[in-house]
């Protein structure tokens, strides 16, 4: 049989997350083995807890339903995981947003292709008309 030992904070009554585990069965040798184990600033705790959702209330002695603080705003309580989650209805608006987003890109980027070479082959031409002009040019300067 495996017993299990879990530690929290004697000032907070938080468990830390920490747990270690012994196979001793003798009441006494078990007493031992948890004040050696302990660290300082730590009380123990000998059974199951869920480190998440539960803390030990110190003037009491008894393991407490305990609620973290929310992490973001857009985080919700689940009462039945005892977790917190990101908000469903939100998340799947926002997706749907991208979704839509990412639908309209592609027309955007053919038409700034489309505009892009149409500057590439303005260029050009401007290109070949300023070559032929240094083509006259150098021609006119070689007769000088």
């Amino acid at each position: 049989m495996s017993i299990y030992i879990h530690f929290y904070d004697s000032k907070t009554g938080l468990f830390t997350g920490v747990s270690i585990h012994t196979n001793l069965t003798e009441a006494t040798a078990v007493k031992e083995f948890v004040a050696e184990n302990t660290p300082a600033g730590h009380g123990a705790y000998i059974g199951y807890v869920d480190a998440l959702s539960q803390k030990m209330d110190l003037s009491s002695g008894q393991i407490i339903d305990y609620k973290p603080p929310q992490p973001s705003p857009r985080h919700e309580w689940n009462p039945v995981t005892k977790r917190w989650q990101k908000q469903a209805l939100k998340r799947s608006a926002v997706l749907a947003r991208i979704a839509d987003l990412e639908k309209g890109q592609h027309r955007t980027v053919r038409e700034t292709l489309i505009r892009a070479c149409e500057a590439v082959d303005r260029m050009y031409a401007a290109l070949s008309r300023l070559e032929l002009l240094e083509t006259e040019l150098g021609n006119l300067r070689a007769d000088l």
